[in-house]
């Protein structure tokens, strides 16, 4: 063996040994031990570990922990159906029902979480807004649900709100009105709603007293006078004896009534004649305003012009307003104002001799009265003053003869006038607005079985109360 072999041979023969000294398996030498199995179970009831020194903790370094107990874990809650509008709209109620007034509305498509319903299930609570505490309810028929509704809780709801009872509409009338037919006539009592038509007495110019619970006329037959009656027909009493009296009209407070007489003036017709000539001079009754005091009978004249007619108390019972030839005119009780022949424009509300039958607005701001118009009768209004004086109806186009409207009466409210008309060629009862508007029958068909007459004498055939 050379020198190079033998140092080879050395070598592994000394790596060998260091091998066999260290315990390598090297697939010779010693076998590998067979190894014991012990079950995972029997490891975790039967071995029992080596504690593991911990070094004791100087005082300032101890720490107990407090164990956080392990929580159970939550069910999770089923997730709220879904309710899904399938009508064109539908209303958000404050409650299962429709009694419930309606707080808002839902569209075509609209989704909405249901949180409760009802214990029959036709109506369901939703939240309808961003706001979680911005609740209603809709009716279940009108909306597909997404989701089961059994996990819905049954909720209850208040009673609904008691219907508001629906006011019964005012009639754009009220009041009730009392009118002869024709002078001497029937005098008849109705409601303004065109109900409870019924004869009263007979006489002329019918006037309501202001609590409405008397009616004051005049009779031209025997026994003549100025006349009270009860609404109901009861205590027809004369008050003032007369041979001719018209126009009543009651003061304010209801205790008297002005109304005017036949009083002075020539009684006969008288021929006359002067250098050959011959003609006759026709009677001429004077017709002059008096008071007459209901509680004792005490009766006193007014200062007036000598044809004073229609006389009308001032809703303030300050002054009496009335027409004369010379047109309407004022006077009081205590003669301070009246006979004003020296100046016929003093204390005037008009100076045209064609005014007549003034009457005073409730509130005393406005008189209506007849007037005139050439060849028929007009009916008027114009401020207290006599200023504004403003036309309320028209003669129709081409109408030959042009129809006659006379007669103004006020509601009691100041908003309409009624009045006679024979524009339909026979003569009716009317109303319109107090502005001339709406001109229309008073009454359809309540009056049909009466004939009404007009004597164009300045007679006042209405009166209207509340």
């Amino acid at each position: 063996m050379d020198g190079v072999n033998r140092k080879i041979f050395v070598a592994v023969v000394f790596l060998i040994a260091v091998l066999s000294a260290t315990g390598c398996d090297l697939g010779v030498g010693r076998a590998a031990p067979t190894p014991t199995i012990i079950p995972l179970a029997a490891a975790e009831t039967n071995v029992t570990p080596t504690p593991t020194a911990v070094p004791t903790a100087t005082p300032t370094e101890a720490f107990t922990a407090t164990p956080t107990p392990l929580q159970p874990t939550d069910t999770p809650l089923p997730s709220r159906p879904v309710a899904k509008v399938t009508a064109s709209a539908l209303n958000v109620r404050t409650g299962p029902g429709i009694a419930y007034p309606i707080v808002g509305g839902l569209s075509f498509g609209d989704s909405v979480e249901v949180v409760g319903k009802n214990a029959t299930g036709d109506w369901l609570q939703i939240v309808y807004s961003a706001d979680v505490e911005d609740r209603g309810w809709i009716a279940a028929a009108y909306v597909e649900l997404t989701g089961p509704l059994a996990v819905v809780p049954e909720t209850s709801a208040p009673p609904p709100p008691l219907p508001m009872p629906t006011p019964t509409p005012k009639p754009e009338l009220t009041g009730k009105l009392i009118f002869h037919t024709c002078n001497g006539c029937d005098i008849y009592v109705i409601n303004a709603d065109g109900t409870g038509l019924r004869r009263l007495t007979d006489g002329m110019e019918p006037a309501w007293s202001p609590d409405g619970k008397k009616v004051a006329f005049t009779r031209w037959r025997d026994p003549r006078g100025l006349y009270v009656i009860d609404e109901d027909g009861s205590n027809e009493t004369l008050v003032f004896g007369w041979v001719a009296a018209k126009g009543p009209a009651w003061s304010p407070d209801g205790s008297r009534i002005v109304f005017t007489r036949w009083y002075g003036g020539q009684d006969k017709d008288i021929e006359k004649s002067f250098w050959g000539f011959h003609w006759t001079q026709p009677a001429d009754h004077w017709w002059k305003l008096g008071v007459v005091r209901l509680e004792d009978g005490y009766f006193h004249d007014l200062r007036c012009y000598p044809h004073s007619l229609s006389p009308t108390w001032s809703p303030d019972g300050s002054v009496i307003a009335y027409d004369s030839d010379f047109g309407i005119h004022l006077t009081n009780e205590e003669g301070t104002i009246g006979d004003v022949t020296d100046d016929r424009s003093l204390f005037a509300i008009s100076t045209d001799g064609r005014d007549i039958s003034p009457v005073w607005s409730p509130d005393g701001s406005k008189i209506a009265f007849g007037f005139s118009q050439h060849d028929h009768w007009e009916i008027y209004v114009m401020n207290a003053d006599g200023s504004n004086r403003v036309r309320l109806t028209h003669e129709e186009l081409f109408a030959d003869p042009p129809p006659n409207n006379v007669s103004p009466a006020w509601a009691p409210d100041g908003r309409h006038i009624a009045f006679f008309t024979d524009r339909n060629g026979r003569w009716e009862l009317y109303v319109m607005d107090a502005d001339g508007s709406n001109q229309r029958p008073m009454f359809e068909g309540a009056l049909d079985g009466l004939k009404f007459e007009y004597g164009f004498v300045a007679e006042r055939m209405i009166s209207w109360a509340e």
